[in-house]
């Protein structure tokens, strides 16, 4: 969840491999619109569907990351892949 909370919170830019296919697009940051539960239940929402099987996120870790990057500029792939 560290590194699917950041995404929305402040954005992704750059490719990006998901199951072998690569993406080459933007996302813009949208979190910051939320809240804390509500951004919880969005990607507790993804996580647990579409065939996942994942563990929920809370808002408490939703809260934690949001303190922890502040205003971040749109993550790369790259940077992601360097969270814990």
């Amino acid at each position: 969840p560290n590194r699917m909370i950041r995404i929305p919170l402040s954005g992704l830019t750059g490719p990006v491999q998901v199951n072998g296919t690569e993406f080459n697009l933007s996302m813009a940051p949208m979190g910051a619109a939320l809240s804390d539960d509500d951004l919880a239940g969005v990607l507790t929402y993804i996580r647990q569907t579409f065939g996942n099987k994942a563990s929920p996120v809370t808002p408490e870790q939703v809260k934690k990351v949001r303190a922890e990057i502040g205003a971040h500029a749109p993550w790369t792939a790259q940077e992601l892949q360097a969270v814990p």
